[in-house]
């Protein structure tokens, strides 16, 4: 029971934080979005997805990471620099031109990586 009393506190916590503020990149440090990607959106608070598909249209396939790894079922860790994420269970959908305005690469990881995440969203 003491852990679901610390999942709803956090929970909580993560809710707090949110707003709407959403902070755009000047267009002269602008940069690509390509697969493998870790992208920080300069959002409140900031949010981070794993780039795993971008389609022609601009369509851009993600799955969203958190440091709230309390948060999700998902049970695989990424580890990356002073990072630790994990995958929330679902893949979301955004489009190339708001990535590239609102968000920033902050590392890129290797194709065994995005698979292993994806078979961590498939099972949770």
């Amino acid at each position: 029971m003491r852990d679901m009393e610390q999942l709803k506190m956090s929970l909580k916590l993560y809710k707090d934080s949110l707003g709407d503020e959403r902070l755009k990149v000047r267009e002269d440090k602008r940069l690509p979005v390509e697969v493998g990607q870790i992208r920080i959106l300069f959002w409140m608070p900031n949010e981070y997805v794993l780039i795993f598909k971008v389609e022609d249209d601009g369509l851009v396939h993600a799955v969203p990471l958190t440091e709230w790894v309390s948060l999700t079922t998902c049970s695989l860790r990424l580890h990356v620099r002073n990072y630790t994420w994990a995958p929330l269970p679902f893949v979301v959908y955004l489009r190339k031109e708001v990535l590239e305005e609102e968000s920033y690469p902050l590392a890129l990881v290797r194709p065994e990586t995005i698979e292993a995440v994806l078979r961590s969203v498939e099972r949770s």
